[in-house]
């Protein structure tokens, strides 16, 4: 316990010093803000939007000054900030873009400030036999890494062998029953149940769900959460008359949403998987669906959409969750004897112009 509290007195002692080089003036001058817009942002205040809180938080990491309240916290984690060995850890992915991207920018950003390297590995095919997987596994060096984030979206089998691996992991999706390793994800569920409850709220009770429901542990969540706010939303719909299910081609995606509209005359649609967005929008610009006059549409990814440009959505933390598995990460290797922890991060809602308010008449009860 001793030597515990000495390393972290003499680390505090260092993080002290560099926190005293950077001040609230110094950051203030170079975004432009007031020291009192800084401090209330650092600690956690209203009074400014979430992009300029998430800008203050950015620009002081990037200039190297933490709050008491960050340092404690590292403190008692008993995670190593500064000076020691630096860690080389390896994200495995199998794709690239979206969403992984921006995961990959968050722990990658957050290891430089505390003095560790992320690499990213991608697999380079992903139908392999276990075997094959393996002896690749082994090849590109992963299992000499500190540690091995382990990206969404993955195929099974590349996701098991890397489970297998005796080396330190997070896991960066819903974890398996019994899975020995730690997660970090962004909680789906509640930012599904999230986008019916908004639209149940602006009385739409015919919605479109437009995404998978097999396949990834994700895709699977998502569909039970709306399935759940249906019923909690008291909507008496037969959730699978309200599936859209991705088609081959974009062709045949507007004809099934042709067809979807004629037989449930929906009032709003869910895009519940990121690259569908753009189907949706092509879908209404064919369709001559005027949204949101006609058709409410939120989504539940957060990419940029030049068709949506402001499009109402849970803004999901991705670049916070990878800032947040860094973190989870380090914490692991100075806990290894502790019980694995899974974490969700909660979306916020962002308000777009792209869901308005139904008229109940005849024609839509």
């Amino acid at each position: 316990m001793r030597s515990t509290a000495h390393a972290l007195s003499g680390e505090r002692g260092m993080d002290m010093k560099r926190r005293k080089e950077v001040s609230l003036k110094d950051i203030a001058a170079k975004m432009g803000l007031t020291v009192h817009t800084v401090s209330k942002a650092l600690r956690g205040r209203h009074g400014m939007s979430e992009e300029t809180r998430r800008q203050v938080f950015r620009t002081a990491r990037e200039m190297g000054y933490r709050t008491k309240a960050q340092e404690l916290s590292l403190a008692i984690g008993g995670v190593a900030r500064y000076g020691g060995k630096q860690h080389r850890f390896v994200l495995a992915t199998e794709r690239d873009g979206g969403i992984v991207d921006v995961l990959g920018e968050g722990i990658r950003e957050r290891l430089a400030e505390l003095g560790h390297r992320l690499d990213r590995i991608a697999c380079p095919v992903r139908a392999k036999t276990p075997s094959a997987l393996r002896e690749w596994v082994e090849r590109s060096g992963i299992p000499y890494a500190s540690g091995i984030f382990i990206a969404p979206l993955l195929s099974p089998a590349l996701e098991k062998a890397l489970l297998e691996l005796p080396s330190p992991k997070i896991l960066l999706n819903y974890p398996k029953a019994g899975v020995e390793a730690d997660s970090v994800v962004w909680d789906v569920y509640d930012a599904m149940a999230r986008c019916v409850d908004v639209l149940a709220e602006a009385g739409h009770t015919r919605i479109v769900y437009a995404g998978h429901t097999e396949g990834h542990r994700g895709f699977r969540l998502r569909w039970q959460a709306f399935k759940e706010a249906l019923a909690d939303n008291g909507i008496r719909l037969d959730p699978r008359e309200c599936l859209l299910e991705p088609a081959p081609t974009l062709e045949r995606w507007i004809r099934a949403f042709a067809e979807k509209r004629e037989r449930l005359r929906p009032t709003a649609v869910i895009c519940a998987v990121e690259y569908l967005l753009p189907w949706v929008a092509a879908a209404c610009e064919a369709l001559r669906i005027a949204v949101p006059d006609e058709v409410s549409v939120v989504s539940l990814e957060t990419s940029e959409s030049a068709a949506f440009p402001n499009i109402t959505c849970p803004a999901l933390p991705v670049r916070d969750t990878g800032a947040r598995a860094a973190d989870r990460m380090l914490w692991r290797i100075a806990n290894p004897h502790l019980p694995y922890e899974h974490s969700r991060l909660m979306c916020r809602w962002r308000e777009g112009d792209t869901v308005r308010k139904v008229i109940m008449n005849k024609m839509t009860k």
